[in-house]
């Protein structure tokens, strides 16, 4: 997720995924709360009871390319 604004953002429940919001501050989690991903922001503070896990991008993505016949015999 991409945050433009900076008016400070509340995630308040679970989350997965990258946040990225230069511009704000960011509060993450509350009572036995799990963050995974990345977190990007102009302050951070995370509840003493959430936990938080960095989960880092693989730029290397692994790709499976299937071939089909598709002309008729």
């Amino acid at each position: 997720m991409i945050y433009h604004g900076d008016e400070t953002l509340f995630i308040e429940g679970d989350w997965a995924g990258t946040l990225f919001a230069p511009k704000a501050k960011l509060v993450l989690g509350q009572a036995k709360k799990f963050l995974y991903g990345r977190f990007v922001g102009n302050g951070i503070t995370v509840h003493q009871y959430a936990s938080l896990y960095v989960v880092h991008f693989d730029p290397q993505t692994k790709m499976t390319i299937a071939y089909f016949n598709t002309e008729e015999k």
